[in-house]
């Protein structure tokens, strides 16, 4: 309700009258000292306590009382929107406001992590080449274990005739054939492994870049020193075991590097694993904590809310009281 009975108001004499009611006229409440005399007093009509006077005559203005209530629910929807994506991403660090600090470790070690992760990929690719030149290899033994055989038989010239070795060099000439196949053949992504087009691969095994050289072997006729291998000649056994011998040391030099390549994979993973527990100990959110922070952060707000209400309402009943 809009004021009293009585209004008081400061007159031209500075000594305050006792008005009737103040009617509303064109939005605004029209006073007079007297009902002869014309001079108005006038006061909005939705604010019943412009500039007024205290009893001591000293003038004074009494501020309209203002509700922050506005301000406060926004920022506490705000506060209130941050943690709901929070919760739903699992991160209680999402912008550098979150903690710049912690973000800075945080990319960095996110970096770490992806390198080491990539690094785990190419020894995993690197195996798999290694094992392949190393399938291929057993096929190039198989081939030289079986021309061994038809060499010793062919030998034993008391008992083989020519007629014989001539078709047991058809047969040797397919299985040499069949080495110079997988020897020009087997590839990985396209690259050949056992023709000597490539002395060595890098391998990438960490986030830094740093790696290990893996080989594979030239096992090719020539390399292998049985291209003329021709047992209706005049041909020494030697040849056939000095060819095993280059592929059994081709073939455990690939296990060494596989091996290698193991224990390099086993270090970055461990140490990719390790630097992730790091990450998420910054980054990941401990959900009963932040459930337990975001119920006592609405707390804090209703009180917020509800001390600015209280303290409108004072201020209001006391202008009220002030003018009554």
């Amino acid at each position: 309700m809009y004021a009293a009975n009585l209004i008081r108001h400061k007159v031209n004499s500075g000594t305050v009258s006792r008005v009737p009611r103040a009617k509303p006229r064109g939005g605004q409440l029209v006073a007079f000292e007297n009902f002869e005399s014309a001079t108005r007093v006038e006061s909005p009509l939705y604010n019943p306590f412009p500039n007024h006077y205290n009893r001591s005559n000293n003038r004074e203005r009494t501020a309209r009382p203002k509700c922050n209530e506005g301000s406060i629910s926004a920022v506490g929807m705000s506060r209130s929107y941050q943690d709901y994506g929070k919760f739903a991403s699992g991160k209680k660090i999402q912008s550098a406001s979150d903690g710049a600090a912690e973000l800075t470790i945080i990319e960095k070690e996110d970096a770490q992590i992806r390198g080491y992760k990539a690094g785990e990929n190419n020894i995993g690719s690197a195996k798999d080449m290694l094992n392949i030149a190393d399938g291929a290899m057993g096929g190039i033994t198989d081939y030289l274990q079986r021309i061994r055989e038809l060499g010793v038989r062919a030998a034993n010239t008391a008992t083989v005739t020519d007629a014989e070795r001539q078709s047991m060099q058809k047969e040797i000439d397919q299985l040499k054939q069949g080495i110079s196949d997988l020897a020009g053949q087997t590839t990985y992504n396209t690259k050949h492994l056992l023709d000597g087009s490539y002395d060595k691969f890098q391998i990438a095994t960490d986030g830094n870049g740093n790696g290990i050289d893996v080989a594979t072997t030239d096992a090719t006729l020539q390399m292998l020193g049985i291209a003329d291998f021709d047992v209706t000649k005049d041909f020494d056994l030697q040849d056939i075991d000095d060819a095993l011998a280059k592929v059994s040391g081709g073939r455990s030099s690939m296990g060494a590097q596989s091996n290698a390549l193991d224990h390099a994979y086993n270090y970055s993973t461990n140490t990719r694993l390790n630097v992730t527990a790091s990450k998420s100990r910054l980054e990941d959110l401990d959900y009963p904590e932040a459930i337990s922070e975001k119920k006592k952060k609405e707390t804090l707000q209703e009180y917020a809310l509800f001390m600015q209400k209280k303290k409108t309402e004072q201020q209001v009943n006391s202008m009220f009281r002030m003018f009554a």
